[in-house]
Order: C-alpha cells, then structure tokens, then sequence
C-alpha cells in the first residue's frame, strides 16, 4: 500500500488545527481547565517556566503566530511518516 504524502501532511496539519484552536479557546475562556489537562499529561507534576510569571493573557497574535508554526510543523510531519514510508515499501523482494 502507497500513502499520498500531500494528503497524510494535510490531515494530520488538521487535526492539530482543531486541536490547536481548541486549546486557544479554552485559555481564552477557561484557563483553569487548560491547566489541568495540562498537567495531568506530565503525570501530575506542575510544570514551571519563568516565562509563566509574566504572563499576560490571551493574545490574539500570538494565537495565530502559534496556529501558523505548530500547524505548519505537523504538516511536515504528516508528509514526512508518508514519504518515509513508502520510500521503505520501495524495497526489492529477494
């Protein structure tokens, strides 16, 4: 079986956009919820970062300058599982 890249890039550039915008609402409208998951994916353990003490809430900017990068990252990284693995499927029978 051969994946489309292209396609693969795409969905997986998708998904993370929902995701994504999902987690910008919540931290828009309910930062605490967007703690907890937050936390309950290290374990429980409460991640500090400096930059945490300066936070200055939501940013519409920010929202989209994240939107743009994280979105973009997660399609190469769609293109390139699909690209990998038919590269790895191109191997001749013996």
């Amino acid at each position: 079986m051969k994946l489309n890249p292209i396609k693969l890039g795409n969905s997986v550039a998708f998904a993370f956009l929902l995701v994504h915008l999902s987690f910008d609402l919540l931290s828009l409208i309910a930062p605490g919820i967007l703690n907890f998951i937050f936390t309950s994916w290290f374990h429980g353990f409460s991640v500090r970062l400096n930059i945490l003490d300066t936070y200055e809430g939501f940013s519409f900017a920010k929202m989209v300058f994240g939107l743009i990068t994280s979105v973009s990252v997660a399609w190469m990284i769609g293109y390139g599982i699909g690209f990998f693995y038919n590269f790895s499927q191109n191997k001749p029978n013996k």
